[in-house]
Formats: C-alpha cells, structure tokens, sequence
C-alpha cells in the first residue's frame, strides 16, 4: 500500500457529514440494511468506538469504518459490541479490517469490557476467518438471524478471565448501568 494510512474516531461536531459517509461506506456491503437511527443510536451514544480509517492528507474521506457500543451483559460482565465493520472495495486485502479491528479491540480494554461479540453471516468465511484470525471463538449460530432468513454465528472474544465463566456463577458487577441495545 503505498497510501499512509490513519485512523480517528467519530467528530461529534460533525454529526451529519460524519453519518452520512459512513452510511454510504457501509450500505453496500452489510447483510441487511441498517435506517439512519442505527447510525446516530451507536455513533452518538459511543463517539469514541466508531473509528474511521482513511488515507492520510484527507480525514473525511473514509476508506474503512468499524462501529460499535457497550453494555451491561446481565449486570456482571461489560460487553462490547462490534455493530458493523466495512472497507471501500478498492482498498480491501491491505490488512484494513485487521487494523480496524485492533483498534476497536483496543478501545473496549480502556472502557473496561470483559469480551466483545458480534454476529456474522454464516456464508461471510471471508468475515469470519477475518475475526478468528483476530482471536474470536464461534459461540452460537442463529438460525434465520438475517432478513434475508440466512443464519448467523455469534462470534466472542473474552478479554479478561470474568469472560471464560458461564454467567450465572458471576455475581452482579458493581459497574454503571449502561443502556441496552
């Protein structure tokens, strides 16, 4: 890759713009279509967990995105949750996702969570290998999770030992109240 690649996180002060390319880099590429309300539900509620990649010299022309949130899981582990992850075609196959990813990863450790989830489609191998490359364990498969009735595993990462104990032996954390989504 010749482009020097940055990252940052979502620009509060540019809420319209910063959404709008955003919904425009993901739509095309996720299994089913998210409304705007999905957008501004994670990116305004967890800035600092949507990350933009994009190639140096130009911040507001993403290249890549990941998006996600956190909460309470059950009152004794704090999840993160990984909403949606995408890159420009073009750009694809220069370790973008990977980057992505790591940084996410990165960012749920400072907030504190204990594992981080998401679902993909079972037919994305691509997506999956992508993610248990990353450390991640398929935990679940649901079957007709997707509009389109295709199914989907749920993928889990644990990141501290709390996460390895089945939750029902976990007592409730003292931790804040985070909104559910």
């Amino acid at each position: 890759m010749t482009e020097k690649l940055k990252f940052r996180c979502f620009d509060t002060s540019r809420v319209t713009e910063e959404i709008a390319n955003v919904h425009s880099l993901v739509s095309g590429d996720l299994s089913e279509p998210y409304t705007i309300a999905i957008y501004y539900y994670f990116m305004l509620n967890w800035p600092d967990l949507a990350i933009f990649a994009y190639v140096d010299g130009n911040p507001n022309e993403f290249v890549g995105v990941i998006v996600g949130g956190l909460r309470n899981h059950q009152q004794r582990k704090l999840r993160g949750y990984i909403a949606m992850l995408a890159v420009k075609e073009e750009f694809r196959g220069r370790g973008i996702a990977k980057q992505l990813i790591s940084e996410q990863i990165e960012a749920f450790k400072q907030h504190g969570a204990d594992e981080v989830v998401l679902e993909a489609e079972c037919k994305n191998k691509a997506g999956i290998s992508l993610y248990e490359g990353q450390g991640f364990i398929r935990t679940r498969r649901m079957s007709r999770y997707y509009f389109g009735m295709n199914d989907a595993f749920r993928l889990v990462l644990p990141l501290t030992e709390k996460a390895l104990k089945p939750t029902v032996f976990l007592n409730p954390t003292e931790t804040e109240e985070l909104e559910t989504y």
